[in-house]
Order: C-alpha cells, then structure tokens, then sequence
C-alpha cells in the first residue's frame, strides 16, 4: 500500500473549528484549479513525462468534486475545465479534521466514501478546500501552510507524489539519486523511515522548486523548516532537499 504523503500534524481537538457544514466556494474552486494548473504549467521542468493520467478530488462536507479526464464516469458532470471533466458526487460521512487541514495522494478515504474504487486513475490525490484548509493549519502551531501560496504549493507536492508513482522503477525523476543520498546519510534508507524520507524529498524538492520564484515568503520558510531535527519523514526529507538545494542552486 502507498504511504500516504499528508501535510499534517497533530493539534489539541479544543482549537478544532468548526467545520461540518463547509461547502466549497468560489474561491475555492479557484485555488483548487489554480494549483492543478500551476502542476500542469511546471510540468516541463519538473513532470517531463506527463500528469494527464492523475486525477484529483476536492471535497467539502456535502460532495466531492472529481476531476477527471474520464468523460464516461457515472456521475452527474457539473464542469468542464481545461480538459477534465469536473463530476460532482455525494459520499458517505464526513471529513475528519485531519482530511480538513490537508492533501493527500493515493490511498485516500474519499475513494471508499464515494464509491469510486477501481473508476478512478490509479494515480490520484484528494485536497480540502482552501477556506477550510487554512482554518485548520492556523491551529497547529508552527504550521507554515497558513497561506494561499502553501495550499498552491501543497498541491504540486501531491501531483509529485502521483508522478513518481506513475514512473517505472527505472525512470529515476533528478534529483532523485542525489535526495537517496543525503536521506541515507540521515537515517538508513533501507529502513521504513528512510524509504518514506526519500519519498518525501522528491515531493519536497518539486514544491520548493516551484515556489522559488512564484512563492518567496514560502521558499524561504520551506528552508527554514529544515533547520529542525524532527524524525518526521517530511522534515527528513526536507533537509536532504536543502543540502542537495545548496550544491545545484548555489547563492549568487
């Protein structure tokens, strides 16, 4: 099974907002697109051999929205935008507060709740709205996804984590030998955690990539997540990005 690659942590349930009556917006949709668009833009430099194949879901408290470049799927078709086809479902119950503050690629509960097991691309992610997702992340302490630009970012991460599984064993996306490298130097990349570590970085490195010029403020907090010591395969991840960032983008 997948590791699920989910920006998340942990927060006293007493600060939860409320959420069980969000309904996406607008705005929401906007951002949602904005980041697939922002995936399908970089896809040049960072997705060479295609994303076309990745669908994703946004879910509010009521529907999920799935995009889909499927355009005989069962479900009423509400949309259609830069080739998907945006299909609107109802699901069964609710999203905890964890699936609130994040994205996540691969293996995730809305494909169970909608029913949508084996319709799907094998390679997909799911997203909360933008509204809701930041709600949740300013009630974790220190959390640097509090922004439009993080949630934009947050989806290309994903996108990563879906490209990368989409690749064969021995269609190696760069930098990914130099990122087994500086993980294994960390903690043993034979390990569990050293396997979800070098996952973690690819991801990491496309996020960091595409927000150096379009995302300052969350570049520069992305390097500066680095300087903790957390065995937190993201934060692992991280400072093998920074490292290898250092010796193929050196300051001017």
């Amino acid at each position: 099974m997948r590791a699920l690659a989910l920006l998340l942590l942990t927060f006293p349930a007493w600060a939860a907002p409320d959420l069980a009556r969000t309904r996406a917006s607008g705005k929401d949709f906007a951002a949602f697109q904005d980041g697939l668009a922002l995936a399908a833009k970089v896809q040049p430099e960072l997705f060479p051999n295609g994303i076309q194949g990745i669908d994703a879901i946004l879910y509010d408290a009521r529907y999920l929205y799935l995009y889909s470049r499927r355009k005989d799927l069962p479900f009423r078709e509400v949309n259609r935008w830069h080739g998907y086809h945006v299909y609107r479902l109802s699901y069964k119950g609710k999203p905890t507060m964890r699936e609130w503050g994040g994205c996540r690629g691969g293996g995730g509960s809305f494909i169970e709740k909608g029913g949508l097991r084996g319709r799907l691309h094998d390679n997909y992610l799911e997203c909360a709205p933008l509204s809701a997702f930041i709600r949740v992340q300013r009630v974790k302490k220190g959390s640097i996804y509090t922004t439009r630009e993080s949630y934009l970012a947050t989806i290309v991460h994903e996108v990563a984590h879906q490209y990368q599984d989409q690749l064969s064993t021995y269609d190696r996306p760069a930098p990914l030998d130099e990122l087994i490298a500086k993980v294994d130097s960390i903690v043993p990349g034979s390990s569990d955690l050293g396997a979800r570590s070098i996952r973690e970085a690819y991801a990491e490195w496309c996020e960091l990539a595409v927000s150096e010029k379009r995302f300052r403020e969350h570049f520069k907090n992305m390097l500066a997540r680095a300087d903790t010591a957390s065995q937190d395969p993201h934060d692992i991840g991280m400072r093998a990005v920074r490292a290898v960032w250092k010796e193929k983008r050196p300051a001017p």
